[in-house]
């Protein structure tokens, strides 16, 4: 719709009869005699070519118009109406004009252009908005509270910028917010600053009347507005226009019903319509609008309403008081309230008390701050009694057959329990406790409970909680479950398979993938016994024994049971299909790791097509297998590609999943690290706040998915060149990671990888050392020699060994990388070769620079071809090359390829960008000698 309704009032199919000052300029235009609506056609405007018209109101017509020159775009023109000129019109009009000049901000159309047409009739041109209104989008997109919150806090940073260069807009309202989506997000921005004025100013001229005076749009309009219109006026006038705003946003209904306006046009009668007091927004939910109100949101009535109480209902009443001196100061102020409240933290509009803030601080850290006894003592007594409950029920089948469903019900909740434990929310559950108690023994002691600080610094310095829980629940649950179902169960081969796959399910819950592949060949077992080696059942535990190998790092072996499943698998059975698609997502993946990219490439296109056609574009197994789609390509280098596979699930799953879902934040991450891998920082940096917001306010800072949204975003921020910021945030992520999911956690060790990385890029060398060998030596452990991630690490802690001059301990690492990757993935592999450029320097920095050639050369025609010549590893290659063949003392090679490769260096603008490269090279120069003679360089 664009621009729709962007002139100085509503436009006229939506005007009220009682927005005063437009109706008496309309009407003047009317008394006239003039039919304008095609005036329009006639005008010739220099630069522009009118298009068709936008929307009209009372002085002001907008058109859409491209501009010709000196640029060539789309444009929203505003132009006065010619009828309407007149010293009050003009002055309205210029304020608009003057008041958009000042403003920059994302949420604000911006002007471009001012002028007057050959008649002198003035007119601007500003930024085309291809938008719809605020309350059409959200009620076309179906916008979750979340998104709604989200959309409003960017229309109240607008409102504040405007504030903060004194302008106050006066007619805030859905109509005057055009939304658009740019890039997946969805963005406002605010028009119409027909009726503004600057901070402390009266609204019009005193000689006009009250009616003459008040203008605006009535249900959007303060008290104060209505009350003494010819005074002066604030920012908290606007507050309270964002206060409506935010109430429909939330409920659907503007806190004061619209035909109390409608009843007269006369301010003084208006004024009354605030003499009742302000309802808060989820007393408007009766019982007959909640459901309908909440599924437009994507929630039930019972979850909308313990999310509007008592934040929510708190903030829009503090922003909606008849005082101006009782709301918020500041639309910014408005907007931070809002987050402290996604946050859980205490917002200013709540009264502070103890309770209150207790209440917060229990609702930010869930389990770990509750009942402590009840948190460990109740989950461990609940986890042995759900065990054997499970146990029970399976015995009592048995007994009473005809109680078959019931006991399957039960059985099925029991193993939901167990599936649902949370290691982190158990740990920091037993650190409670042991602070708890450990108070409570110091104070009847008559000693300092005080004391206990220093003994759980000295227990959290060397015990992590999350691996305590981890380790705890392996040992005293489940390995004792797994021998209890074959000792108890041996002669019921299903009940049995049931079992091991509840036992199964828990190990992957808690992230311990050591014991999975052998729960899984037990099923596959049982399974081929009970139906046969064909059967459904028996298909789907062999998929279940590949993902289990493929989590144990064992590929090969993965990859043939998957296979497996996948050839006894028919298409043409419906049955059949979700394990097809499924089986093949878990393929892929393996063939990523295995470094058969293409075939992995071509299994996941034919998959993905099947899981749309037999499931359709929303389906939960459709979404996941796009973004496994999306996984593969990344993986590959596609980044391209694999963004639009993550932008496809992240649609779909706005469309289908709850706002605070948390895979719709992994998705959001997925979109943010491909925009970073694509050199789109600033938009990947942008998502990264939202997605590190909607973390810390779901799940808690602590949690693994905030933890990776950090590390992610630290990534992006050293790529812009913030590397202070980049390193403040991967140290605390690094931190929040070893206290909370654990120092040998597959997060925490990738976050101190990136930690590491960057240290290593600011010189900081020795601490980057360290920081590496921990991370090689826990993945070494945890994923074994082999596995892709260990061997990155290792490759990073050579780099930074030969950087530091200890090429010898940086030989004997790389050289078993690069053996391995040409095993796993060849030779013409972007990974073998960078692996094989870090050997070209060990091997030269080490006095080889025979054996340093063939790599060197090989790798520098790799990465020219793959990445172009100009590529920062195309000339760090050729300059180690450029390197070796001068230590070999082959002269004429050398000035051929520093001819050849190096020629990129000499261009200002690569020189520019690799700075690093340009000193290199100098350095390598500079032992030659003067008179042209070459002599043989240091290594």
């Amino acid at each position: 719709m664009g621009n729709r309704g962007s002139t100085d009032d509503t436009p006229t199919q939506d005007l009220s009869p009682t927005c005063f000052q437009t109706l008496i300029e309309a009407a003047e235009s009317l008394r006239s005699g003039a039919d304008e609506s095609d005036h329009w056609r006639e005008l010739e405007l220099e630069r522009y070519q009118l298009v068709r018209e936008l929307g009209r109101g009372g002085m002001g017509l907008v058109f859409l118009a491209r501009q010709t020159e000196p640029v060539e775009r789309e444009v929203a023109l505003k132009l006065i109406r010619r009828r309407v000129l007149n010293p009050s019109t003009l002055a309205r009009f210029e304020v608009e004009r003057q008041a958009l000049a000042q403003m920059q901000h994302p949420a604000i159309a911006q002007v471009f252009d001012a002028g007057t047409t050959s008649e002198g009739y003035p007119y601007f041109a500003m930024e085309y908005v291809d938008g719809i209104a605020l309350d059409a989008f959200c009620r076309d997109h179906r916008l979750s509270l979340f998104e709604r919150l989200d959309l409003f806090g960017r229309i109240c940073q607008g409102v504040q910028h405007a504030h903060q260069k004194g302008i106050i807009h006066r007619d805030l309202k859905p109509a005057n917010i055009l939304v658009a989506r740019i890039d997946g997000l969805a963005m406002p921005k605010i028009i119409d600053f027909g009726i503004a004025t600057t901070n402390g100013a009266t609204t019009d001229a005193p000689a006009r009347s009250r009616r003459e005076a008040t203008v605006g749009t009535p249900e959007y309009m303060s008290p104060e507005q209505f009350r003494n219109p010819e005074a002066a006026i604030d920012t908290r006038s606007d507050v309270y226009s964002l206060g409506v705003i935010l109430h429909e946003l939330l409920v659907e209904e503007p806190p004061v019903a619209r035909e109390r306006f409608s009843r007269t046009d006369l301010p003084e009668e208006m004024a009354r319509a605030f003499d009742r007091p302000t309802r808060q927004p989820s007393a408007w939910l009766t019982e007959e609008s909640a459901r309908a109100v909440a599924e437009r949101r994507r929630t039930t009535p019972g979850r909308l309403r313990r999310a509007l109480r008592p934040d929510l209902d708190a903030i829009v009443l503090k922003a909606l008081a008849d005082r101006p001196e009782q709301r918020y100061p500041s639309a910014g102020d408005l907007a931070a309230d809002i987050q402290r409240a996604r946050r859980h933290e205490p917002v200013s509009a709540v009264p502070a008390n103890l309770g209150y803030r207790a209440i917060k601080f229990m609702r930010r850290n869930a389990l770990a701050l509750g009942s402590a006894s009840a948190a460990v003592l109740a989950l461990l007594a609940g986890l042995t009694a759900a065990t054997l409950g499970m146990f029970e029920a399976q015995r009592q089948f048995l007994i009473a057959e005809q109680r078959q469903q019931d006991l399957e019900q039960v059985a099925g909740f029991q193993q939901a329990m167990l599936e649902g434990i949370d290691p982190q929310q158990m740990g920091n559950g037993i650190v409670a406790e042991i602070d708890r108690q450990l108070r409570t023994g110091l104070d009847r002691s008559g000693e300092d409970p005080a004391l206990a600080d220093s003994v759980l610094a000295q227990l959290s310095a060397h015990v992590n909680a999350t691996d305590l829980a981890r380790q705890t629940m392996e040992r005293f649950l489940l390995e004792r479950a797994a021998e209890s179902v074959e000792r108890e169960f041996a002669d019921q081969p299903r009940l049995r398979a049931d079992l091991y796959s509840a036992i199964h399910a828990v190990y992957r819950a808690i992230d311990l993938p050591g014991p999975l592949p052998a729960l899984a060949e037990q099923m596959v077992e049982l399974a081929r016994a009970e139906y046969g080696p064909e059967a459904l059942e028996t298909l789907q535990a062999r998929i279940v024994l590949g993902d289990s190998l493929y989590r144990a790092n064992q590929l090969a072996a993965a990859r043939a049971e998957l296979e497996t499943a996948r050839a006894g698998l028919r298409p043409s059975q419906p049955d059949h299909r979700a394990a097809l698609v499924d089986a093949g997502n878990t393929l892929a993946t393996v063939l990523v790791d295995s470094g058969e990219m293409d075939e992995a490439i071509d299994l996941m296109t034919e998959v993905a097509g099947q899981a749309r056609e037999w499931f359709g574009p929303r389906h939960e197994l459709t979404i996941g297998t796009t973004s496994t789609a999306g996984f593969v390509h990344a993986r590959a280098r596609n980044y391209e590609q694999g963004l639009a596979y993550f932008e496809q699930a992240l649609d779909a799953m706005r469309d289908s999943l709850d706002a605070d879902d948390p895979r719709l934040g992994r998705a959001l991450l997925n979109v943010a690290s491909s925009l970073g891998r694509l050199g789109r920082l600033e938009e990947a940096l942008e998502m990264d706040h939202e997605i590190v917001a909607f973390f810390t306010a779901t799940e808690g800072r602590r949690s693994s998915n905030a933890i990776r949204a950090m590390s992610n975003m630290a990534n992006n921020l050293s790529g812009l060149g913030r590397t202070e910021q980049a390193r403040a945030l991967l140290i605390e992520a690094s931190e929040l990671g070893t206290e909370a999911l654990g120092a040998d956690h597959p997060i925490t060790l990738r976050t101190r990888l990136n930690l590491g990385s960057l240290q290593a890029r600011l010189g900081q060398r020795a601490q980057a050392q360290a920081i590496l060998e921990d991370v090689v030596e826990a993945r070494l452990a945890l994923l074994g020699p082999d596995h892709q991630e260990t061997l990155s690490a290792q490759e990073i802690l050579a780099n930074i060994l030969i950087d530091r001059g200890k090429a010898q301990a940086g030989l004997d690492i790389i050289d078993g990388v690069h053996q391995r990757r040409q095993a796993v993935f060849g030779q013409a592999h972007p990974q073998t070769m960078a692996s094989g450029r870090l050997l070209a320097r060990a091997l030269a920095d080490t006095g080889q620079p025979t054996r340093a050639l063939q790599p060197a050369s090989t790798a520098t025609r790799f990465f020219a071809e793959r990445h172009g010549p100009g590529h920062a590893l195309t000339l760090s290659s050729a300059l180690d090359w450029y390197r070796i063949l001068l230590a070999l003392e082959r002269e004429e090679q050398a000035v051929e390829l520093r001819a050849e490769r190096l020629a990129p260096l000499n261009d200002p603008e690569i020189a520019r960008r690799h700075p690093e490269l340009v000193e290199q090279l100098a350095a390598i120069e500079a032992r030659f000698d003067r008179s042209g003679q070459q002599q043989r360089p240091e290594l």
